[in-house]
């Protein structure tokens, strides 16, 4: 089903490829629709002890009926990107995520979920954290994401400053 990297070359090792989930800021997410693919960016956290992607979202919208629909989803993050405009190139390096979301309906786990996402964006301030998931409680869903096949891809030149 999952082709293989024609420019094997720039194909990133699976470790590699994690370790770009684990520090990107942001990615986007791609559904499927009935008439167009529907991508959208998100704040997510990946947990590498569970090998999972956390994400959250509202309980209504757009995203939550697609997801309701169809749990088969594309994930893409971009890990550094550099302009080498004299080259008419750019330097990168990315992953892509194919895999299955789930709402996550255990209290638990998705405090589990939410207090990674809070770390991650507001290091070191989880204690505010925890106040602030328990007040939006009902406000919002929390998604793990299963992770079936990744792929990581760099440029051929390298980043210097990323």
């Amino acid at each position: 089903m999952f082709r293989e990297m024609r420019l094997k070359d720039q194909q990133l090792s699976a470790a590699d490829s994690r370790q770009i989930l684990k520090t990107a800021d942001y990615g986007t997410l791609a559904l499927l629709d009935a008439d167009y693919p529907y991508a959208t960016p998100i704040s997510y956290v990946y947990d590498p002890d569970q090998d999972k992607i956390y994400l959250h979202g509202a309980p209504t919208g757009q995203r939550h009926d697609l997801l309701t629909r169809n749990s088969a989803v594309v994930f893409s993050v971009v890990g550094g990107h550099q302009i080498l405009a004299h080259q008419y190139t750019m330097a990168y390096r990315s992953v892509l995520v194919y895999g299955h979301i789930q709402a996550l309906t255990n209290p638990a786990a998705i405090q589990h979920a939410m207090e990674l996402v809070s770390e991650k964006y507001a290091p070191g301030l989880l204690a505010g954290g925890r106040k602030y998931i328990a007040s939006a409680k009902g406000q919002f869903e929390a998604y793990a994401l299963t992770i079936d096949h990744l792929t990581g891809k760099r440029s051929t030149e390298p980043l210097t400053n990323n």
